[in-house]
């Protein structure tokens, strides 16, 4: 009986999701595009529009502070206090809200005794009074399952509780009690979203890694990778799920973990091989025959204790000097970079943040701020420098992930170089029906803002279809770059 009710619940939610769809599409959509929104802080996706202000808008979840991605086949955006998942493959809930408490790792047992008489019990968990209507209001699917029961936390003067999806808190000395939400958003994506979150509402606890990366940190030290910025994530060009952190990218091929070659990736050219130099406090590192490089001893020690040179990678360039005023030298190889820094007192080696270049330079629509950076002053890092190739981002975004047979479907596209907005870009759409030929079709040119769209007739199909979705953009030379995406046909009598 609980199962059946779950599924009539859910069933009732997404046809009135689907009416508020058909009812404002255009108005939202023109609302969408026209707010600004403040600095670090995102648009929220067509997508999640009307479900996001359904659940209580910027005013409960705050504003985003991504755009939308996917994540294994699963479209989703961070919000300041969570993160709106849609998946059109689910049976029973299309929307959702991620589980980033239990990402985040918060639990402990339950504790019935600390109940009051009256109080609001779940699997054992009280519900401290003050939370109940809110939790009530957002709903259990929306809020998730408690964690832990409810916490007085005097560092930030709040008591709070922790749920699968959400966490809830009350500052102590508000006369009103209101009830807010915690920053689980923020948390959990990390530097990657720029915008910082509310005094109150920052969490201090950071989430741990999953595995196999949480293993492969530990072995290597944090000193070595740095801070988590973004992941784990596929990869668009080889679907492997990876992490960057600040000094080195990891990625999983069958639960083991390897370092990506973001050296070259980057563009960087190793330099020309040379022989030992036989100097005592040198380390020759054979490349390639007897041809190699040097490699200063400090250097050497660091890499082989922390994960050899299975992680360094090989050797591309001889010990520089980077900076001469500092005292700061570097080398550089397949993986990471490394810096001797010798006037500094303790932490003479340190590696270099090249995973803030890599996120930029492939991921332009997450873009760290590098103001914070060390300056490029000085040697360079390794010479010569080839210049990347272009990386164009395509976005692609439906007005309604349901729509039925007798209305109209627009499709919204945007183009962008290096993080910028491409104007005069050709588009073409492929559209997939079940027992029907593929159909293509060019989109209007793309505008100032890199954006374009594109209404299609209705498809007359049965309620249940999936339509299949490919957008192509030619690129330079004969080569194109596609994404792609589906809708649902739902609604019909």
């Amino acid at each position: 009986m609980e199962t059946t009710s779950k599924s009539r619940y859910s069933l009732y939610t997404v046809l009135l999701l689907i009416l508020a769809l058909f009812a404002s599409a255009c108005e939202s959509t023109n609302q969408y595009s026209a707010n600004a929104t403040p600095k670090g802080t995102y648009r929220i996706d067509p997508i999640f529009w009307e479900y996001y202000n359904l659940k209580g808008g910027a005013e409960v979840f705050g504003p985003a502070i991504t755009n939308l991605f996917t994540y294994q086949g699963k479209k989703m955006q961070y919000l300041e206090n969570g993160l709106l998942v849609f998946d059109y493959q689910s049976e029973i809930e299309l929307y959702s809200f991620a589980p980033l408490g239990e990402t985040l790792n918060f639990y402990e047992p339950p504790d019935p005794t600390s109940a009051q008489q009256g109080d609001l019990i779940i699997n054992s968990y009280p519900i401290h009074p003050d939370f109940v209507n809110l939790y009530n209001q957002l709903g259990a699917d929306t809020v998730g399952e408690p964690l832990t029961n409810p916490q007085i936390n005097y560092a930030q003067n709040r008591i709070e509780q922790h749920f699968e999806n959400l966490g809830f808190y009350s500052l102590l000395d508000d006369p009103f009690k209101e009830i807010l939400l915690l920053a689980y958003g923020l948390a959990d994506c990390g530097p990657v979203c720029q915008k910082k979150g509310a005094v109150q509402n920052a969490i201090i606890a950071r989430s741990a890694l999953s595995q196999p990366f949480a293993t492969a940190q530990y072995q290597l030290g944090v000193s070595t990778t740095g801070e988590k910025l973004m992941g784990p994530i596929d990869n668009v060009e080889d679907g492997r799920e990876e992490v960057i952190f600040e000094n080195i990218v990891l990625y999983n091929d069958n639960g083991r973990v390897f370092p990506r070659p973001i050296l070259l990736m980057l563009g960087y050219e190793p330099q020309p091989l040379v022989g030992s130099l036989k100097f005592p406090n040198l380390v020759f590192i054979p490349v390639t025959g007897n041809l190699g490089h040097n490699v200063p001893i400090f250097f050497h020690e660091y890499i082989v204790s922390h994960g050899r040179y299975e992680i360094s990678g090989l050797p591309i360039t001889e010990f520089l000097e980077h900076d001469r005023e500092a005292g700061i030298g570097r080398q550089c190889f397949t993986n990471l970079c490394l810096e001797y820094h010798n006037y500094a007192q303790e932490e003479k080696v340190r590696p270099v943040p090249l995973g803030i270049e890599y996120l930029n330079i492939f991921y332009p629509h997450m873009q760290l701020d590098t103001g914070e950076l060390p300056s490029s002053d000085g040697e360079p890092l390794i010479a010569p420098r080839v210049t990347p190739q272009p990386i164009f981002l395509l976005q692609m975004w439906e007005s309604s992930p349901l729509i039925s047979s007798s209305d109209s479907q627009t499709i919204y596209a945007s183009v962008f170089l290096n993080g910028m907005p491409q104007a005069h870009q050709q588009l073409t759409l492929t559209i997939s029906i079940p027992n029907a030929l593929p159909q293509s079709i060019d989109f209007p040119e793309t505008t100032d803002t890199g954006q374009t769209a594109l209404t299609l007739t209705p498809i007359v199909v049965p309620n249940g279809t999936l339509i299949s979705l490919l957008i192509c953009l030619n690129l330079p030379e004969g080569a194109s770059q596609c994404i792609s995406s589906t809708f649902l046909i739902w609604g019909n009598p």
